[in-house]
């Protein structure tokens, strides 16, 4: 994908498509991200370089109109880290809380 960009993949076309995204709302110090994982529908992606998790909004997501910005939103602090996997836990509810930021000043 590259900077401010996001590869977005449809495994349920046959064949899988593959289709390019720009992204808003990472101001982080860069690098990519590493571990994603889903809650309940919802996807999240941990800055390598320590800069947070952030939530993609894929419920607005269109898929026609590859020009549409994705947002990424700011949920949590993260470690930095190069070396990490995601998971996906398709009947769990997020520990993260809905709608606020748990970002804390130190």
């Amino acid at each position: 994908g590259g900077a401010n960009k996001m590869d977005v993949i449809d495994v349920s076309s046959n064949p899988k498509e593959c289709k390019t995204f720009k992204t808003t709302g990472y101001n982080g110090g860069g690098g990519n991200f590493g571990a994603a994982w889903s809650y309940s529908g919802k996807v999240y992606f941990s800055a390598n370089s320590g800069d947070g998790v952030y939530q993609v909004d894929i419920a607005n997501l269109d898929w026609d109109d590859t020009s549409d910005k994705v947002e990424l939103t700011f949920v949590t602090k993260s470690e930095a880290t190069n070396s990490n996997d995601g998971l996906n836990c398709m009947e769990v509810e997020s520990p993260i809380p809905t709608g606020t930021s748990t970002q804390t000043s130190t």
